[in-house]
């Protein structure tokens, strides 16, 4: 019986586990480390807690490094339009933009990131995060774990 319910607890506790997965790509001619970043974050309306969580923590995590930045967070049922959001980056006039953007839906959900130089308006580091809730995770637990992800990755790659 100990054995059983031993078991369980196991199966119970993986479940319950939250993953984050990262790749990334930089570009190795790129030298610069921005010290302004606009962060633009497009999720389904069902991920938008998760969405702001991870923008509000990101904020932090770049003022730990020197790094300014503020956050636009819309989902698929928003109607901003493409000028309006052009010109809030504009205003606010950031070394890159910073795109995070859902792109599969479910309990594993993936995620394309990019930042986008403002001067080029190339793509200087690109990067992809699959996150996978268990059954009894939650999105703090999938907040920290992607944010600690990408800052990792973004300190790694030369970029922060």
């Amino acid at each position: 019986m100990k054995q059983l319910l031993s078991f369980i607890a196991i199966i119970m506790l993986l479940q319950s586990c939250a993953t984050v997965n990262i790749n990334s790509n930089k570009d190795p001619n790129y030298t610069q480390k921005p010290k302004k970043i606009y962060i633009e974050i497009k999720c389904k309306k069902d991920m938008r807690p998760f969405g702001q969580g991870l923008a509000n923590g990101l904020k932090t995590d770049f003022e730990s490094k020197g790094v300014s930045s503020i956050s636009q967070l819309y989902d698929d049922l928003d109607l901003e339009s493409a000028e309006n959001l052009e010109k809030k980056v504009s205003d606010y006039a950031p070394d890159a933009v910073f795109l995070i953007k859902q792109t599969v839906y479910g309990d594993q959900s993936t995620f394309e990131l990019g930042l986008i130089d403002s001067k080029t308006k190339k793509f200087f580091w690109k990067s992809e995060i699959v996150t996978t809730m268990g059954t009894y995770g939650d999105f703090d637990e999938l907040i920290n774990k992607a944010r600690k992800a990408i800052l990792t990755r973004l300190t790694a790659d030369g970029v922060l």
